[in-house]
């Protein structure tokens, strides 16, 4: 099980939609600053109730699998950033992989922007699906909050479809502002 050190997991009503008409199905949560939806990539779901056994907030796989039967998995976990900045967040949390497993070694970065130029960053290890069956890593600044996307697969022929589906639900996610009274 992941441990977070010097992190604690923020307590957000999160909620999972499926049957409202004006929502697409997915994870939506009110922070700081934006209301988020984090929606499932195509054919995959959203399991709530068994991540949060494993001390996750949510975890999205194929829609013909299971939690604890997949071959491919999107764990989902959304922090408070606090005293941290984006940037110390990662270094901490990275760090943490690599102290956790000798087995996962990052080999490739990437960043990119999103909704209302957030910025996502996004680690990859040097042999996903082969020692680690953690293949990358997204981190999002979702401004007071981080969210987390990492990628868990059963091998390496999982690694493609995998990070493609993780790309998916990055570029998916929505922000929405959320104004203030003072804003109107």
């Amino acid at each position: 099980m992941k441990v977070k050190f010097l992190i604690i997991l923020m307590a957000l009503p999160v909620y999972v939609s499926g049957a409202q008409k004006e929502l697409p199905p997915g994870i939506y949560y009110e922070g700081g600053i934006y209301q988020v939806n984090i929606v499932p990539p195509g054919g995959w779901k959203f399991d709530l109730e068994n991540p949060r056994i494993d001390g996750r907030s949510a975890a999205c796989f194929p829609g013909d699998q299971e939690y604890y039967n997949n071959k491919a998995m999107i764990v989902v976990w959304i922090y408070k950033l606090d005293s941290l900045s984006f940037r110390d967040f990662i270094s901490r949390d990275s760090l943490s992989y690599l102290r956790e497993s000798s087995s996962v070694q990052f080999k490739k970065k990437d960043s990119l922007k999103i909704a209302e130029e957030r910025n996502v960053f996004i680690l990859e290890t040097s042999d996903p699906g082969a020692k680690s069956s953690m293949a990358s890593v997204a981190y999002i600044d979702v401004g007071t909050e981080i969210l987390i996307f990492e990628l868990n697969i059963a091998g390496r022929m999982e690694y493609a479809e995998g990070q493609t589906r993780l790309m998916e639900m990055v570029e998916k996610l929505e922000l929405t502002e959320i104004k203030s009274d003072s804003d109107e």
